[in-house]
């Protein structure tokens, strides 16, 4: 007797024994270490083959398979915005905004995009449009200060990132502020 299985990764072990009567068996014990990938598919499904050869040395083949359930997708990204400088600024100065894109939950987030409404911001791309969990992405974007800004006394900015989860679309959204104060008037 003899055992495969495809699953990448697995660690199979040996049967306890290789030869086997009607009514015996044969144990074996295989490991596994769970990737990101198995909690992205939200589970693992394998199937292991025992091969040997029957009385009449004819072939004999057996498969078993089990599906393991891996912990439920959470889905979570935290955005930061900051700006510099952050007060002072008059009319023609350039704000700089650092925005950086968190993945908090525990799966894969895919086709990153960052969205803002500021009249005149010049949005930079996330340098990564896929995260996984704990990784983070950066972009920069640039805004000239408008002399209805100075007259506001501020510019009160928000950018919102969206992203996929394994299992939806544009399901995963985030948004943070930055508040710059302008000069005197």
């Amino acid at each position: 007797l003899a055992l495969t299985d495809v699953l990448e990764g697995i660690q199979l072990g040996a049967l306890d024994k290789t030869t086997i009567t009607p009514g015996e068996k044969a144990t074996a014990t295989a490991t596994y270490v769970v990737k990101q990938s198995d909690v992205d598919a939200g589970e693992i499904n394998n199937t292991v083959t025992a091969t040997g050869k029957g009385p009449k040395n004819e072939d004999v083949t057996g498969t078993a398979s089990a599906k393991v359930t891996t912990e439920e997708a959470d889905a979570k990204i935290a955005v930061t915005k900051t700006a510099n400088p952050t007060s002072g600024v008059g009319v023609d100065d350039t704000v700089t905004y650092t925005i950086t894109v968190e993945n908090t939950g525990n799966v894969t987030v895919s086709s990153l995009a960052l969205t803002d409404v500021l009249e005149g911001i010049q949005l930079g791309a996330l340098d990564k449009t896929t995260i996984a969990p704990g990784e983070k992405a950066t972009a920069t974007a640039t805004y000239v200060v408008k002399q209805s800004d100075v007259d506001a006394g501020e510019i009160n900015n928000t950018v919102t990132a969206t992203g996929s989860s394994p299992k939806g679309t544009g399901d995963v959204t985030g948004t943070a502020s930055a508040k710059v104060t302008t000069e005197e008037g």
